[in-house]
């Protein structure tokens, strides 16, 4: 369908609409790749955020492995002088033995730190919680 206005100009309806839909189409295309442009950056930038952080996390727990490591030599040192200490010194006549019931064994051998006796195992000496609830509900109420 074909329009004259004057004499020479003759525009066609059907190439303009397809003309302003094709450039509306291609508007909408930019937008999209612009907002996919920006949301790649977002996305690099927060991951660059993330790397950062890790490495920094990475360097505190570097510094605090190496100041346990310290704390483990000073106190391996200090284990060593007491050893020598005592191993230094007169032995005096032996006393009574300690009562064993005390829950603390006598040191070991080289001068080996005192232990704890082990916990008794408590596995069945509780009651499960089914029957706390069973004896709940059919106990009576007061």
């Amino acid at each position: 369908m074909a329009q004259t206005f004057g004499e020479d100009m003759e525009v066609t309806v059907a190439g303009d609409l397809g003309a302003t839909a094709l450039a509306a189409d291609l508007r909408e295309l930019e937008g999209r790749a612009i907002r996919a442009a920006e949301k790649r950056r977002a996305a690099i930038s927060r991951m660059a955020e993330t790397r950062r952080k890790m490495r920094e996390l990475g360097q505190k727990i570097t510094d605090q492995e190496a100041m346990l490591r310290v704390d483990i030599q000073e106190y391996d040192n200090m284990q060593n002088r007491i050893r020598s200490d005592v191993e230094c010194a007169p032995t005096a006549p032996k006393a009574a033995a300690a009562p064993a019931g005390d829950g603390v064994q006598a040191a070991g051998p080289q001068g080996a730190p005192l232990r704890r006796t082990p916990l008794p195992q408590l596995r069945g000496s509780y009651s499960s919680r089914a029957a706390v609830a069973a004896a709940s509900v059919n106990a009576p109420s007061s």
